[in-house]
This record gives structure tokens, sequence and C-alpha cells, in this order.
């Protein structure tokens, strides 16, 4: 029996009552529960207990308040800790860092409601990594949350542990196998990759309460931070990105792991396109030119093993080039030119409304340039790209759409679309 709807109600009235006292008995009678039984297929779901939901919650609605101008000692109150010393130690057990350090480093950002329908993964609780950490030893190991150098987002799966090592969560064991196998072909084509450590059995794959994971360290990198690729002068960067990339296509060539096919002309025009169009979110001339355009253009593009999820992110920096890769639960084979396309659409993503975009055609010609000097491109991937680029925007769009606490991100990419379509078409 599914009974996410029934936790869905549950979770949405837990938030709206976070200062009342938890009375689980009561919660499970009024789902139509034991109080066992509800207190077992709530933690087999979310992740955690419902106690520790509900601290879990307080503390970040606490925290936000507390970003928003409001003292941290009324902002615990208000959230229903009895002092400040209580809400400093669940603090500090849950993130990793004291509040006042956690509010030195992360923007403000309203608690998002967790949508069990849209999850990916259940939630990465520091009680869940020590769990798993005993098969390395480490369970005493500070924990910190991890957040992109570039962006600054949260990732939801992964933490610090130790400030040296990450411990990844990964949907299936095969999204773990699948980053492992990556690694070693990037190592053997000359580029660094992350170190997968086996645990006391030997394995890099851990299991624990049905949950999968993975320790690893990365080699010694500095963020590649997009405002670079984009200021003037940044073109000889995004040359050497794009070079990078067409040289990690070659390492990860003969990728023997079966990859899903992806079908990019599906996906965006039947999919995603459909819920783009229902919203009225762009101009139907856009929606009209690709449909008239791509499909026949797509079904000549060479495919290949891709990142499908490149970012400056998941870009292994020494300052000066790029050295290797990283995360690749997306990859699947694809269209190759749809790798270089989505790394440009993510750094105009990320310099959205920081900076003057001016320099972002320039940076996208720069990018295949690159590419091109390492594997030649055709004129059709040449002609494709802004196609490739609007295909993958429609897709992001209409999945962030979906997702409550990705609604920033949302329209920051339906402005930018819009922008890349007068920029590029119009």
């Amino acid at each position: 029996m599914d009974y996410r709807n029934i936790l869905q109600k549950v979770l949405d009235s837990m938030d709206e009552n976070l200062g009342e006292e938890l009375a689980i008995g009561q919660i499970a009678g009024e789902a139509g529960f034991s109080r066992w039984h509800f207190s077992r297929i709530f933690e087999e779901t979310v992740g955690i207990s419902p106690a520790h939901y509900r601290t879990l919650r307080r503390l970040q609605y606490a925290i936000y308040a507390a970003q928003r101008g409001q003292s941290l000692l009324d902002a615990a109150l208000a959230y229903g800790f009895d002092s400040y010393a209580g809400f400093y130690k669940a603090f500090l057990r849950e993130f990793g860092c004291s509040p006042s350090a956690y509010l030195q480093k992360t923007p403000a950002r309203p608690p998002a409601r967790f949508q069990l329908e849209k999850e990916a993964y259940r939630m990465l609780t520091h009680e869940t990594a020590r769990k798993v950490l005993r098969r390395w030893g480490m369970e005493q190991a500070s924990l910190e949350e991890y957040r992109y150098p570039s962006s600054g987002y949260p990732c939801e799966s992964r933490l610090w542990v130790d400030k040296t090592y990450l411990l990844q969560e990964g949907a299936a064991p095969g999204v773990l196998e699948k980053e492992r196998e990556m690694a070693q072909l990037l190592r053997k084509g000359g580029f660094a990759a992350p170190h997968y450590l086996p645990d006391s059995s030997g394995s890099t794959i851990a299991e624990e309460e049905g949950r999968w994971f993975s320790l690893y360290t990365l080699p010694e990198t500095v963020p590649l931070m997009a405002a670079e690729l984009m200021k003037p002068g940044g073109e000889t960067l995004a040359r050497r990105v794009g070079a990078a990339i067409a040289g990690m296509h070659r390492a990860i060539g003969g990728c023997g792991l079966p990859l899903e096919e992806r079908d990019l002309e599906k996906e965006a025009g039947e999919w995603a396109l459909t819920a783009v169009k229902r919203e009225g979110i762009l101009p139907l001339e856009l929606c009209s030119r690709w449909e008239r355009e791509f499909p026949a253009l797509h079904r000549t593009l060479p495919r290949q093993p891709v990142h499908r999820g490149l970012n400056p992110g998941n870009v292994l920096f020494d300052g000066e080039r790029v050295i290797g890769f990283q995360e690749w639960n997306l990859s699947t084979r694809e269209a190759r030119i749809f790798d270089p396309c989505c790394f440009a659409a993510a750094v105009l993503s990320e310099t959205w409304g920081k900076m003057e975009p001016d320099g972002w055609k320039g940076m996208l010609a720069a990018i295949l340039d690159g590419y091109d000097s390492v594997a030649p491109l055709s004129s059709a991937e040449r002609e494709a790209a802004p196609l490739v680029i609007l295909a993958n925007q429609f897709v992001f769009i209409a999945w962030t759409a979906e997702r409550e606490k990705l609604a920033p991100i949302a329209k920051v990419n339906r402005e930018m679309t819009l922008w890349i379509w007068k920029t590029l078409f119009c």
C-alpha cells in the first residue's frame, strides 16, 4: 500500500503547527494507524522518525527567522525550544556547526516543503550518517552540510565528514556503481576523479536500512566560479572547459555499464513542452520554431555516454585548468553536444541577476571552439547547439515547476530562457 498521500498530509500539518507539542499517538490515530505502525512507515518513507522530523523542521524555521532579523533566542523560543542552550545543542548535532557560524556562511532561504512524491532521496541526517559511517570506523567524525562551491546550493545527498571526506547517498546501488566506474575511466584518461574508500568489508558501497552509500575524497581543487567565465577575457577559460569536456567524452566513451538511452526530442517535445505551453511560460513562436527545427536535426547528432548534469560545481579545477569531473548520477547516452550546452546554460543560471549576461554568447562560442579543438564538431552539431539548450531549458523548467523548494531556480530559468530566445534566435 502506498502511504505517501496520507503521510504528505501529516508532514504538511506538522509544518503548520511547529509550535505545538508532538503527540505521535494522536497523529497516528488521525491518520488511521497504530502508533507503532505509523512510526515505522514514517521512518521508512521520510528517512527519519516523526520526532526527529519535528526537531529538524523547528531548527530550519528558527534559523530562517534569525536570518530574517529575529534574535536567535526569540527564534528558538518561538519554534518550541525551552531554552537557547537546548536549541544550540540540537542545532550543532543536526548541522555540524553553531547557529552563528551557520548564519555567517548560509544565504537566507525559506525552508521548502518536503514533497514525498518529488523527493529523490529520503532525508540524510547526521543520525543516519553516523550509522553508516560505522562501516568505515568513523562514527565519531564531525559532519557538515555540503554546498556546491559555485552556486552555494546545498546537496541533499552528501555530507562532509571531518571536512575531508564526502559521504554520498545513491538512489540505488547501480547509481553508485556508475559513479565509481566513471571515476575509473576518467583516471585512465588522465583526469582527476573522486577516490572511493572501501569499508570494513572491502566494498565501496555500504547498505544501511535499505539505503546505499559511498565514502570518497576529492583531489585538492579550487571552485570554478561561473562569473569568471562571463567576465571580459573569460573566453580563454571557456575554451579550456570546452576542450576538457571533449577529453572527458573520450575517456568515458568506452563505458561498459548499461547506460539509459535518453531521447531529448521526446522528453522535451512530448512532456516538457506540453507543460510549458499549458502554463503559458514561453512564447508560442519560440515553441513552434523548436518543434519545426529540432527533431530532424537531433536525429543526426553523434551520441555517446555523457555527464548530463554538467555545471561549474561538478568540475574539478586547479585555478587555471579543468583537471577532472564528479557527480555522475545523471549520466546517460545522449547527443554529445548536450554536455557543453548544459554547462553553458548552467553558467548563465548561476550568474543570472548577479552580472550582465552580455558575455554569455561569446562564452558559449568559446566552449564549442574548445570542444572542437579536441573532438571536431560537425556543422549539424553547431547548428543544433542553441536548440539543444532550449530543449534542456524546457525540461528543467517543467521539472522545477513541480517542486516547491526549487521555485527560485524555476523563476530564474524561465527568465533566462526568454533571454536566450531573444539573443540566439530573434
